[in-house]
């Protein structure tokens, strides 16, 4: 159940209203020109709670972002399928089905096959080390800064910190977010504080969900429509109490 619901928020937050969208036209029709495609292929990897959910996926975009099936032709991913699969009427084509794990350190070359006579590629490196703990306080005081550690994560790359408040308004509950980028002095360090002026937005906050995440990017194959993408996401989330 848990893997189902992350998968509807991942969509949901990738690409917006679902509803707003539909299959393309492009579906019936075999295409013979990349330029009229714009690939988007994430790999992502969350810990939370001691649960790691993952999930990769390459959606095949027309100019409208409407996704569409490849007619006869297809996705794959290390040589192996990708098998097209369905969520509310939008066709994907879902990469856990034929690889159990993304692994850190690993290459993923993904083929983009139009028809029996165009195929192009794309790859990416997943990062080096994955973020393996996440230490905060079980609560905290709002009115007070907040230091929290993790471990093995590169400090050349980019480790973003997004933060999730709950709060309470009119007895309904409301959440605020926040984004941030660790300063390299403390990428080497493990550690950082947040600022209490985050905690204070509001004087109903109950809770926070701290998020730090990583992305990387591939390479693919430039013949696409631009916008084209190949990403990898690790991630690691707590939540803490806030008083």
């Amino acid at each position: 159940m848990k893997r189902k619901l992350f998968i509807v928020l991942f969509l949901v937050l990738t690409f917006g209203c679902m509803g707003c969208m539909q299959e393309s036209v492009l579906s019936d029709v075999e295409i013979t020109d990349p330029t009229v495609i714009r690939p988007e292929i994430t790999f992502a990897k969350s810990k939370e709670g001691g649960s790691i959910t993952q999930s990769i996926y390459a959606w095949i975009n027309d100019k409208n972002n409407n996704p569409v099936e490849l007619k006869n032709g297809g996705v794959s991913i290390n040589g192996k399928a990708m098998p097209v699969k369905n969520m509310m009427g939008l066709p994907y084509y879902s990469g856990l089905d034929v690889v159990s794990d993304i692994r850190p350190g690993y290459t993923y070359d993904i083929s983009i096959k139009l028809n029996a006579e165009k195929t192009y590629n794309a790859s990416i490196k997943i990062q080096e080390k994955d973020l393996a703990t996440l230490t905060l306080p079980a609560s905290h005081n709002r009115f007070e800064d907040m230091n929290i550690s993790w471990t093995e994560i590169d400090p050349n790359r980019e480790l973003k910190l997004e933060m999730l408040n709950y709060y309470k308004n009119n007895n309904q509950e409301t959440t605020e977010a926040f984004t941030m980028y660790i300063p390299q002095q403390n990428l080497a360090a493990g550690k950082f504080s947040i600022p209490s002026t985050y905690f204070q937005s509001t004087q109903n906050i109950f809770k926070t969900r701290i998020t730090l995440s990583s992305k990387v990017s591939g390479t693919i194959y430039e013949g696409f429509r631009s916008g084209s993408s190949i990403e990898s996401t690790l991630s690691i989330s707590k939540t803490c109490q806030i008083y």
